[in-house]
């Protein structure tokens, strides 16, 4: 049996890297998310399947790297959320949002981000832990549980930390920051496989 994979270019998941030291509440709205709003505090969703809810596929995980800006072993924090229409073909369809993982980084200095996207202090994360995730219950097949679970890729040393998070088939992704006082603003490069 030949599984494919769908090969994307890394993005920056925000155009401008977000300073809020506290997530945004989500909660249910007939508001459609939309895009980036290119602010430090403002929102950015990412568009994943077609546009206005429609039914259609979207690739199934989405590869984190997270970086932020501030001094060695500086900690964030990021929310993963799926959006899914509900009421679609309605005059006010409901956008709701569930979150998918919660995780803290650990920003290494010896882990610069170099080029385009970089202040003078913006480094990667060499430590990441999750926080908080969907957990499966039940009689679940072995498929099933390894299209559910998240993958941590966080060694010991001086490698960059990653994780894969399933999408679930959303319509639309957010990855939320909150610097918690501590790093001076966070972003993360992400990939959709």
């Amino acid at each position: 049996m030949l599984i494919e994979t769908l090969s994307s270019s890394f993005r920056r998941a925000r155009l401008t890297n977000q300073t809020s030291s506290s997530y945004v509440a989500k909660l249910p709205t007939v508001t459609e998310p939309l895009g980036d709003a290119n602010s430090a505090t403002g929102t950015s969703v990412i568009q994943l399947g077609p546009p206005e809810g429609q039914a259609g596929l979207t690739q199934n995980r989405v590869l984190i790297y997270p970086y932020g800006v501030g001094a060695d072993a500086t900690t964030f924090s990021f929310k993963v959320i799926g959006w899914r229409v509900c009421g679609e073909n309605t005059p006010l369809p409901m956008w709701v949002p569930v979150v998918l993982g919660i995780f803290q980084a650990t920003l290494e200095s010896a882990l610069p981000v170099v080029g385009q996207y970089a202040a003078a202090t913006t480094y990667f994360a060499d430590t990441l832990t999750v926080t908080s995730q969907p957990l499966l219950t039940g009689t679940v097949s072995a498929a099933a549980a390894s299209l559910s679970e998240i993958v941590l890729y966080d060694v010991a040393g001086a490698d960059s930390a990653w994780c894969l998070v399933p999408i679930y088939g959303f319509q639309k992704l957010e990855i939320s920051f909150n610097t918690g006082g501590s790093a001076t603003s966070c972003n993360c490069l992400l990939a959709l496989l």
